[in-house]
Formats: structure tokens, sequence, C-alpha cells
């Protein structure tokens, strides 16, 4: 998938699943996987929402993070998907955008999943790459 259509990966404002690697002031790595991933219409801020785990205490030590998008297909040279290196900008544990992911959420995954997230985590992408970067 070229660089400038990864945006395709996320059509139709359908969440996105996909895994979200972050690591905490020391370092420790944390890699976990997300359903709520949702790129606003600048293309410029992706969202996730996030209950009270390791993803949430490590992007309050350390607010970089990289999400990985794969597109499976019949030879590896085919995936498709990207890399997002992501700079936390916020955190919110309230607002329109939190309610209509908690709302989405309870629809989606029923009551007791949408009561566990605790704050949407608002990124800027810094830089996109390729799922397979054969030219690096």
């Amino acid at each position: 998938m070229p660089p400038d259509t990864w945006h395709e990966l996320f059509g139709n404002n359908a969440p996105v699943v996909g895994s979200l690697s972050t690591s905490d002031a020391a370092g420790e790595i944390n890699v976990a996987i997300f359903g709520s991933a949702r790129l606003l219409d600048d293309g410029a801020t992706l969202v996730l929402a996030l209950g009270a785990n390791r993803t949430l205490r490590n992007l309050r030590q350390h607010p970089g993070a990289v999400f990985l998008v794969a597109r499976p297909a019949a030879t590896l040279s085919q995936w498709q998907g990207v890399r997002l290196y992501l700079r936390l900008q916020r955190l919110e544990s309230d607002g329109e955008l939190f309610a209509a992911l908690l709302a989405e959420t309870e629809r989606r995954a029923g009551r007791r999943a949408a009561r566990r997230l605790r704050a949407l985590a608002i990124f800027h992408i810094d830089s996109a790459r390729p799922l397979l970067d054969l030219h690096d």
C-alpha cells in the first residue's frame, strides 16, 4: 500500500483493529490490541478508547506510540497496512467524542465493555510508514 493511500484502511468511519505499542518512563515496552481506532477528518489525528490498563499508564509517562494496522492477503508481499508513529496530544475522560465512543462500544461490545473505558487518547500522527518497508 503506497504511503499516501493508507488512509483507505480507515474508510467508512468503521472501527479499525490494530496493535498499539507504548513504553513507560523506564523503556519497558507494551503491545496491546485495540478495536477502537478512529482517524479524524483532518487525517492527522488518531483516537483510541482506553481502559484503566498498562497502555494508559504508559501514555501518562511517555507520549510516544506506534499503531500498526495489517490486512492479510494470499502472500506476505501482498499484505496491506501501515505503521503510524504517534505523539499523544491529550487524554480526555468526558466530552462529545468520548461519549460517542462509549455509546459505540456499548452497541458493539456491550455495556460491560463500555464501562471499562476510562479515557480517550488523542494522538497526532507524526509519520506513517508502510507495513512492509522493503526500501529501508
